[in-house]
């Protein structure tokens, strides 16, 4: 990852005049969010099915890991992720794998100064 990269995943105010394959993909999975949020009832847009859906998790969660691992540690997410969907995500992704909150609290620690 490129000093500008890591730059740009650190301070929020350097993505503003970023043009990469990433921007492209965030700001319509934007729009969908939003507009999910706004009316929840409207439901997935259509064709977000079951292997897409999982797709794109998988996709995002080896985007956020290697992104991690390249600056060292956790990327706080901040105010981005609601509370709800955090967990809903979560357990997914824990029973996805066969993982339990026993599984979790081991990685928890990880890398916390002892």
């Amino acid at each position: 990852m490129s000093i500008s990269e890591e730059t740009a995943l650190r301070e929020p105010s350097a993505r503003l005049a970023a043009d990469t394959p990433l921007d492209r993909l965030v700001e319509p999975l934007q729009r969908i969010a939003e507009r999910l949020r706004d009316e929840p009832t409207r439901g997935v847009p259509p064709g977000a099915d079951e292997p897409l859906l999982r797709t794109l998790v998988a996709a995002t969660a080896t985007v956020y890991a290697a992104a991690s691992e390249a600056t060292g540690g956790e990327i706080p997410l901040g105010e981005g992720v609601s509370t709800t969907d955090a967990l809903v995500l979560a357990c997914a992704l824990l029973r996805a794998h066969h993982l339990n909150p026993f599984d979790l609290a081991l990685w928890f620690t990880r890398g916390e100064a002892r």
